[in-house]
């Protein structure tokens, strides 16, 4: 997520420490992918620059700054995010299982967030991790899990979006609609 936004619930004070953990404690390719405003004058390049020149010697290390997330989306196994919407864009789109860090679980509970779909469907695509030592432990899990986790993700996705597959079809009928108004 942007690094300024929900800061205490964010994941972005312990990014770096869960990039060193999962560079130094799996063989994985590890990719980071900022969020797009972070790489501008409202974000924090200075700390995107400062991550990318710590972990750049590191050989399963890359980092993705492209506008588009497609490419990086199709190639990864699993994306790791805390409350970003992305979760489910990269879910939804590629029936990837996602891992959500949630370094203040215990507060978020007591939020209103708690009541929102988005927060009630986390463990449907996912799982949701409080701290950077479960996140491995997680990755160990879902590679186990993987085509459970595909059916969750594919069963979620039917009961959220609307129209699925069938998008087209219904703009057509809208502006077919729109355009048999009298005024």
């Amino acid at each position: 997520g942007y690094s300024y936004a929900f800061k205490q619930y964010n994941m972005y004070s312990k990014i770096e420490k869960i990039i060193y953990e999962l560079l130094n404690n799996s063989n994985e390719q590890i990719v980071f992918r900022p969020h797009p405003l972070d790489l501008t004058k409202k974000g924090d390049i200075k700390k995107i620059k400062s991550i990318i020149f710590r972990f750049k010697k590191y050989k399963n290390f890359t980092y993705d700054l492209s506008v588009s997330y497609l490419k990086s989306y199709k190639e990864s196994k699993i994306l790791i995010t805390d409350l970003s919407s992305t979760a489910y864009t990269y879910a939804f789109s590629n029936k990837k299982p996602v891992i959500f860090f949630s370094k203040n679980e215990n507060k978020l509970q007591n939020d209103y967030f708690s009541s929102l779909n988005y927060f009630k469907d986390r463990t449907k695509i996912g799982f949701v991790v409080s701290n950077v030592k479960n996140i491995l432990n997680v990755i160990k899990k879902m590679k186990l899990s993987k085509s459970k986790l595909k059916r969750k993700i594919i069963k979620l996705r039917k009961e959220r979006i609307l129209y699925l597959g069938k998008s087209v079809k219904k703009t057509s009928k809208e502006i077919d609609a729109i355009n048999t108004i009298k005024v």
